[in-house]
């Protein structure tokens, strides 16, 4: 489908507790598009996206993404919480990479509301969006973990659709070794870190549980959403 955009993938078709399933073509989550082939952008104006929200950090872009940014409705709404690169090179073990992924994954729900947010309310709206970080995993896995408790999809569907990112892993290791210049971390290492666990997004969930009375309460009365018109706007009858 995608020629370099990686971790692509559209939300529609999957099925709530209702048995309602998710509109095809209204909710994409993906790898950095700006990365893209002309095949690919062509591909992405194919489908008519209202809005492109880009959660990654400053520090995460490159110069040369003018001409695809240019083509597009993409709004920057960063969420920062470390440099992978600079975690890799302090040479953790495999326990101690995954305890720091644990660490970013409590960050989400209680220091970027605002961030995720601004997404939700582009649902209220039924906008056609495509959202996305660098790799398409993490803030990108959290944000499609709120999307889908909106429109009350089970949460055992929620964490299979999470777990699909799983399959570039190769792919983002290619890109990494890039950026750290020939330094080759232990595998482990490099699996705790470009891999998705269920503990990672288990240990925000849990978080929401603890702080916020669940995620329903979370985003009702802590982001301000209307899940009704969520609901109305992406799920089949």
């Amino acid at each position: 489908m995608m020629e370099k955009v990686i971790n692509f993938r559209d939300l529609g078709g999957l099925v709530n507790l209702q048995g309602q399933r998710i509109y095809k073509g209204k909710l994409f989550r993906s790898a950095n598009p700006c990365v893209g082939s002309a095949k690919d952008c062509g591909y992405l104006q194919n489908l008519k996206l209202d809005e492109i929200v880009d959660f990654r950090s400053i520090e995460e872009k490159r110069n040369n993404e003018q001409f695809f940014t240019q083509q597009f409705n993409c709004v920057a709404k960063p969420i920062f919480t470390g440099n992978i690169v600079e975690l890799i090179n302090e040479q953790l073990d495999s326990e101690q990479a995954k305890s720091a992924m644990c660490m970013v994954y409590k960050r989400f729900p209680v220091d970027f509301k605002q961030e995720f947010r601004y997404l939700l309310k582009l649902a209220e709206q039924g906008k056609v969006l495509l959202y996305h970080c660098t790799a398409g995993k993490d803030r990108t896995g959290f944000a499609t973990f709120l999307l889908l408790s909106a429109l009350g999809v089970a949460e055992q569907s929620i964490m299979d659709e999470y777990l699909l990112s799983n399959e570039v892993v190769s792919i983002l290791k290619q890109q990494l070794a890039d950026l750290l210049e020939g330094f080759a971390p232990d595998a482990d290492i490099w699996e705790a870190f470009l891999s998705v666990y269920p503990v990672y997004l288990e240990t925000a969930i849990a978080v929401i549980n603890k702080q916020y009375g669940g995620v329903y309460r979370y985003l009702t009365d802590t982001l301000g959403i209307d899940i009704r018109a969520i609901r109305q706007h992406y799920l089949e009858n």
